[in-house]
């Protein structure tokens, strides 16, 4: 009946918040187009009265990823300088359900700039699996942590935490004088062998190799790594512990001194 309809259309107004007004069509019981004061009664008085009652079903499905962690250590790390490669760690992503899923890491670089986090995948099917790098370079003496949000489907949301600390270098001379070398006099066709003595005060390993360009200017003066060394073969220096690495003078002509 029309009470029914009423209750049921008011129901569903409440339900959807829906904005909603009526339009009478003229008839012939009703040329002025306008309601009766019963009609208006009645349903004033329904509408004070009405109770809704509806039901809602949906099924939930939480997302089956597989992150290979959910956080990570460093551990402490040299703080990084030109030419010092990053330490790096990956991250796979594995999807264990039967459903794709789009996942966007949603990482801030410019919070925090000690970290790098590569691609992403754009999605992920049934089975499919992504690796995701992460590099972690300190720029100061102290202890980082960072989280990475990954977003999955814009509505689940997946943090991994990475932490480090970074230590500074301190390879020094053991011999300050040893900032300059001198070989001598050296008669063409002879050679000089210098070792220079360095320490290594860090608390971390250091090793050592010669920049290649300035192998090349040092062996145009006759000046190249000695004793089985190729100046490109990392030297280890344990922490506080010492060690050489050795250059040989061997001049094949006259030529004037250099510095």
């Amino acid at each position: 009946d029309s009470l029914a309809i009423i209750r049921a259309f008011h129901a569903a107004n409440l339900a959807i918040r829906a904005n909603v007004w009526f339009n009478y069509v003229a008839s012939k019981a009703n040329v002025a187009d306008l309601p009766s004061r019963g009609d208006l009664a009645l349903m004033a008085d329904v509408l004070r009265h009405v109770s809704p009652s509806f039901s809602l079903d949906a099924d939930g499905h939480k997302p089956s990823l597989k992150f290979s962690h959910h956080s990570h250590d460093f551990g402490a790390c040299l703080v990084h300088q030109p030419g010092l490669p990053p330490r790096r760690h990956t991250l796979t992503v594995t999807n264990m359900d039967t459903k794709e899923y789009s996942i966007d890491c949603i990482f801030d670089s410019t919070e925090f700039p000690f970290l790098h986090v590569g691609d992403s995948p754009a999605s992920l099917a049934p089975g499919q699996s992504a690796d995701v790098d992460v590099e972690f370079f300190p720029d100061q003496p102290k202890h980082y942590k960072a989280l990475v949000p990954f977003s999955v489907n814009g509505l689940y949301t997946v943090n991994v935490v990475y932490t480090g600390e970074g230590v500074p270098m301190r390879l020094e001379l053991v011999k300050p004088e040893q900032n300059s070398v001198h070989f001598g006099h050296v008669r063409e066709g002879h050679s000089e062998t210098r070792e220079i003595r360095m320490v290594n005060k860090s608390r971390l390993p250091v090793t050592c190799v010669v920049d290649k360009q300035c192998l090349e200017d040092l062996a145009a003066l006759g000046v190249t790594p000695a004793d089985g060394w190729n100046g490109q073969t990392p030297v280890m220096f344990p922490p506080r512990q010492a060690n050489g690495i050795s250059f040989k003078y061997k001049p094949s002509r006259r030529g004037p001194s250099f510095d």
